[in-house]
């Protein structure tokens, strides 16, 4: 899983993970 991927999806994905920094979140 590449975050170069993230990257290149919205902010808000359909699938997120999230990290529990805030609202940044690991995208898919």
């Amino acid at each position: 899983m590449s975050l170069s991927v993230s990257s290149m999806t919205p902010r808000k994905a359909s699938t997120t993970i999230p990290t529990g920094s805030g609202d940044d979140c690991v995208q898919f």
